[in-house]
């Protein structure tokens, strides 16, 4: 059968090495495999393929598949646990949802870090009564277990119109409108909202 597309702006996509490691395409979010037998040999991750005749398979790594009359296959990486996180690009050294180095513990929020004290020599948060928020010392922890993190500390000392620490102040007032718990209530405080 001879390959057609449904749309001739999609020729791009085109690929006969798919999501192999090795392939200059493995980074695409659509790959068009102008055949109907795909291999998952030496793809790294799962991948859903569908076939313009309707046969639609999830295809794990390592097998081959066969899609029957179909012309081509439409490939997608499958998206892993609800986080959103597709494709090699974004998983680690392997480009495999197993891949240690590529999860770490979600430390995405400054309060699951692991130390979290008040209290005592390095804490990283301030008490309520001194305006809460992150110390110093927490901030730069944070940064620390998150290379690549913009956090810093509040903004709260007298600031120019339209500078930077100006819009931070202004934003951080704008998003913390609602906080009506007594942490939320002195960090808008030690802020100047």
């Amino acid at each position: 059968m001879a390959f057609k597309l449904p749309n001739s702006s999609i020729k791009a996509a085109i690929t006969k090495t798919g999501y192999r490691s090795d392939s200059p395409d493995v980074n695409n979010d659509v790959n068009i495999i102008p055949s109907s037998k795909i291999t998952m040999i030496g793809v790294a991750f799962p991948v859903k393929g569908v076939g313009n005749n309707g046969v639609t398979k999830n295809m794990k790594p390592g097998k081959e598949y066969d899609f029957g009359d179909a012309d081509y296959v439409v490939e997608t990486p499958i998206k892993h646990c609800g986080c959103g996180i597709i494709g090699p690009k974004r998983f680690g050294a392997t480009g495999y949802p197993g891949d240690k180095k590529a999860f770490k513990k979600d430390s995405a929020s400054p309060m699951k870090q692991t130390n979290k004290r008040t209290t005592g020599k390095g804490r990283h948060f301030r008490k309520a009564k001194e305006g809460a928020g992150m110390t110093a010392a927490g901030v730069a922890s944070y940064r620390k277990q998150n290379p690549g993190s913009k956090l810093k500390t509040a903004v709260t000392g007298k600031v120019k119109p339209g500078s930077k620490a100006a819009k931070r102040r202004k934003a951080f007032c704008a998003r913390s409108r609602g906080w009506t718990g007594e942490r939320g209530r002195a960090a808008r405080r030690r802020w100047k909202c």
